[in-house]
C-alpha cells in the first residue's frame, strides 16, 4: 500500500466521523475541498501522518506526495532545540540545520508571520507544500525527516501554537488585513475573500471581548497579561480552526543524500534572490561537517549555531538600523549595507567571517591575506577552520561580544573623519584607490581593525577576562590615533599611492604598523597619560554634539550670579577648554575606569566623588538649565542670549 492509497483510506474514515457545523462549510472530494459536506476533522483517524511517513521510508518509492494537515504536522514537528534527543526518535519532522532558526524576538519577523498565520486561518492564503528529506546516506544516524523550507510559519503554527502574544498585535494585523481585503474590487462577490473578511471580523470580536475581560481581571497597565495565542483564537472561532488546522496540505517527501538535501534548499531559496558566495560556502561547510561526523551534532550541541545566530541578531554592531541613524556605527557600515541589500540574514555573514579569520591563524600578522576573500572556496576554507579548531559556543560568543563593543566605540568617529578629510584634500590626478579602501567602513579594512583592537586588549594588564566599555574605548582611541598618524604620513609622503592595491598590502603598511605602535604604548604605559585619558572621555561626548562644540554656561557654584558666565569648548586642548579631567573616586588614581571629563570649575569646587562622564553631563546640563531659567530675566537684560540658547541645547543633547 502506498501513501496515496493510505490517504484514501484515511479520508474514508474521516467521512464516518463527520459532524454538522452550522458556521463552517468545507467541501470534500477525495480530500479536496469541493463538496457540500461539512467536515470537522477528528483526531480519531487510525492512520496518522507518522505512519504514512514510516511507510514511505519502507517503500521502494524515491519520492511521494502525502496529503495531510497542519494539525497532524504539529504532532510530529519538533523544534531544533530538542534535536539531540532526535537520535532516539523516528519519523518526526525537524527543521534542517541549513535553514535558519526563526527568531521571533525580532518584532518585525513575528508580526509578518503572525499576519501570514491569520491569512491561512481565514482561508485567503495557502500554507503551500511542505518539502521533507529522508536522508539515506549510510553515515547518517538520525531517523527523522528534515524540512527544506517553511521553517518560520511552521514553527509559529506548530511549535508556538499555544504561545500567547499581545492582543494589540493581533488586532493591528487584522485591521491591516481588513483594509486590504475590503479594497479588493467587488470583494463581496468573491466567496473566499468575503468568507475571509467575515472570519476576520469574528476573530476581531473575540479578541475585543477577551481584551475587555482580561483588563477587568488584570488592569490595563498589565500588558503581559493581555495576550492570546493562535490556539486560543482557533478554539474560539470554528471557521478559523478548520481553515488553519484541517485544510489539506501536500507534503513532498524525497529520499536523498545530504548533498542533494543541501542543494535542494539552495534551489528553493535561490529562486528569487541569488545566493552570495558566503551562503554557498556556508552550505558546503555544513555538508562537509555532517559527512565527517555522521550528523549535525557539532552545529547543534557544540557550536550551538541556532543560539549563536539569535545572539548575533542582538549585537547592534552587526545590525543596520534603517530607522535610527544614531544606532549605526561607521566601522563595517558599507559592508553591512551591501549585504543587507541582497539577503535578509545579512547580519551573520561578517560575524562568521570574523570567527573564521581568527580560527585560521593564531597570530595577527599571519592573517594578512584573510580579510579580503570573495570566492566560495576561500570562504569555505575559513569556515572549515572553525570546525577543525572545534570552536565552541562560549568562545565564539565571547569573541563576537568583544567585537560588538569594539564596533560600538565612539572613538572610531575620529578615524572615519580623518580618512574623509585626507580624501577631500587630494588632487584630482592622484590615484585614490588605496586611500579610499583604507576606510574602516569597508568590510576587509574594518575587520582588520577590529581584529587588531581585540589582539591589543590581550596586552592590557588584568583585563584578560574583562571587557569594560571604557577599556575598549581607550584601546580604540590609542589604535585610532596611530592609524590616523600613519595614514596621514603615507598620504603626505605619497607612499600610499605607490603601494600595492591589495588588502594584504594595506594590512602590512597601515593596520599592522598601527597595531605595533599601539602595543608599544600600551605595554609601556604611555597610553594612559592624562592627555590621552582626557581625549578618551571627550571622545565619548563629541558624537552627541551635532557639530556644535562651544557653549556658554553658568559657572557651577553654591550661589550663582549672572556675572558667572563661562565658555566651554569640547574641541580645544584641556587647558583652554573649560573642561578638565576628574576622578570618579578620589581615593583612586587617574586610570581609564576612574576618570571623567567635567566642567573645570566643578572639579575645583567639589571634593566629593563624581559619576562617569556621560552621567556627569546629564546632571550638569539639567542643573545648568534650571539655573539659567532662574536668572533668565537678568540674562536677557544683559543680552546674554547665547547662555539661554546653549543651556537648552546642552540639555537636549544629554537628556533629550
Amino acid at each position: 500500500m502506498n501513501t496515496n492509497q493510505l490517504t484514501e483510506n484515511t479520508l474514508s474514515d474521516m467521512k464516518k466521523n463527520l459532524k454538522p457545523k452550522d458556521d463552517i462549510k468545507m467541501r470534500l472530494n477525495d480530500g479536496n475541498i469541493s463538496s457540500d459536506k461539512e467536515i470537522p476533522i477528528t483526531e480519531t483517524n487510525e492512520l496518522k501522518l507518522k505512519k504514512k511517513l514510516q511507510m514511505f521510508t519502507e517503500s521502494d518509492d524515491d519520492e511521494d506526495v502525502i496529503k495531510s494537515n497542519l494539525n497532524e504536522v504539529r504532532e510530529l514537528f519538533k523544534p531544533r532545540e530538542k534535536y539531540p534527543a532526535s537520535l532516539n526518535l523516528s519519523f518526526y519532522i525537524f527543521n534542517s540545520i541549513y535553514n535558519r532558526l526563526p527568531n521571533f524576538k525580532i518584532r518585525s519577523v513575528l508580526v509578518e508571520k503572525a499576519e501570514y498565520a491569520l491569512r491561512i486561518g481565514v482561508g485567503i492564503a495557502s500554507y503551500n507544500t511542505l518539502p521533507l528529506s529522508w536522508i539515506n546516506d549510510g553515515f547518517w544516524r538520525a531517523k527523522s525527516f528534515l524540512m527544506k523550507d517553511r521553517g518560520h510559519i511552521t514553527t509559529l503554527i506548530c511549535d508556538m501554537y499555544d504561545k500567547a502574544y499581545s492582543i494589540k498585535m493581533w488586532c493591528a494585523a487584522i485591521t491591516t488585513l481588513l483594509k486590504k481585503y475590503r479594497a479588493v474590487p467587488n470583494w463581496t462577490e468573491d466567496e473566499r475573500v468575503s468568507a475571509g473578511v467575515d472570519c476576520l471580523i469574528e476573530v476581531e470580536s473575540y479578541l475585543n471581548n477577551t481584551h475587555k475581560i482580561l483588563v477587568e481581571k488584570h488592569g490595563l497597565q498589565n500588558q503581559k497579561k493581555l495576550v492570546v495565542s493562535l490556539k486560543d483564537i482557533a478554539d474560539n472561532v470554528d471557521f478559523f480552526n478548520q481553515k488553519l488546522n484541517y485544510t489539506p496540505i501536500s507534503i513532498e517527501v524525497r529520499k536523498e543524500s545530504v548533498w542533494c538535501h543541501a542543494q535542494e534548499i539552495l534551489a528553493i531559496n535561490n529562486i528569487i534572490n541569488k545566493w552570495n558566495s558566503f551562503q554557498m560556502a556556508f552550505l558546503n561547510w555544513t555538508s562537509n561537517v555532517m559527512k565527517k561526523d555522521g550528523s549535525d551534532d557539532y552545529f547543534r550541541t557544540k557550536l550551538k549555531i541556532d543560539e549563536l545566530r539569535t545572539e548575533i541578531d542582538n549585537l547592534h554592531g552587526f545590525n543596520i538600523d534603517d530607522d535610527n541613524a544614531l544606532n549605526n556605527y561607521p566601522i563595517l557600515s558599507e559592508g553591512l549595507k551591501k549585504y543587507k541589500k541582497s539577503i535578509s540574514q545579512y547580519n551573520e555573514i561578517i560575524p562568521f567571517r570574523y570567527l573564521s579569520i581568527k580560527a585560521q591563524d593564531n597570530k595577527l600578522k599571519d592573517r594578512k591575506s584573510r580579510y579580503y576573500v570573495r570566492s566560495p572556496k576561500a570562504i569555505l576554507e575559513g569556515l572549515d577552520a572553525i570546525f577543525v579548531t572545534k570552536l565552541n559556543y562560549k568562545k565564539a560568543l565571547a569573541d563576537l561580544q568583544l567585537a560588538d563593543k569594539i564596533i560600538k566605540s565612539p572613538m572610531w568617529s575620529d578615524v572615519i573623519t580623518k580618512q574623509k578629510e585626507l580624501l577631500k584634500n587630494l588632487s584630482g590626478s592622484v590615484d585614490k584607490e588605496n586611500l579610499t579602501k583604507s576606510s574602516i567602513s569597508c568590510e576587509d579594512f574594518g575587520l582588520a581593525c577590529i581584529d587588531a583592537v581585540s589582539e591589543l586588549k590581550k596586552h592590557m594588564r588584568g583585563m584578560t577576562d574583562r571587557n569594560p566599555q571604557d577599556m575598549i574605548d581607550s584601546i580604540v582611541k590609542v589604535f585610532g590615533n596611530n592609524l590616523n598618524h600613519i595614514l596621514e604620513k603615507k598620504v603626505n609622503d605619497e607612499s600610499i599611492f605607490g603601494d600595492d592595491k591589495s588588502m594584504t598590502s594595506r594590512f602590512q603598511t597601515i593596520v599592522y604598523k598601527a597595531y605595533e605602535k599601539s602595543k608599544e604604548e600600551i605595554v609601556s604605559g604611555e597610553a594612559h597619560s592624562k592627555e590621552s585619558l582626557y581625549d578618551l572621555e571627550i571622545g565619548k561626548i563629541k558624537p552627541l554634539l551635532n557639530g556644535q562644540t562651544e557653549f556658554k554656561i553658568l559657572k557651577p557654584k553654591d550661589d550663582y550670579n549672572v556675572g558667572d558666565v563661562k565658555t566651554i569648548n569640547f574641541n580645544k586642548p584641556r587647558e583652554e577648554a573649560g573642561i578638565d579631567l576628574g576622578k570618579q573616586d578620589h581615593s583612586k588614581g587617574y586610570d581609564v575606569d576612574n576618570v571623567l571629563a567635567q566642567v573645570t570649575w566643578h572639579n575645583r569646587q567639589n571634593n566629593g566623588d563624581c559619576p562617569d562622564t556621560l552621567t556627569f553631563w546629564k546632571d550638569f546640563s539639567t542643573n545648568n538649565l534650571k539655573e539659567v531659567e532662574k536668572f533668565k530675566q537678568e540674562l536677557v537684560e544683559q543680552e546674554d542670549f547665547e547662555v539661554i540658547s546653549d543651556a537648552k541645547k546642552l540639555n537636549n543633547i544629554f537628556n533629550g
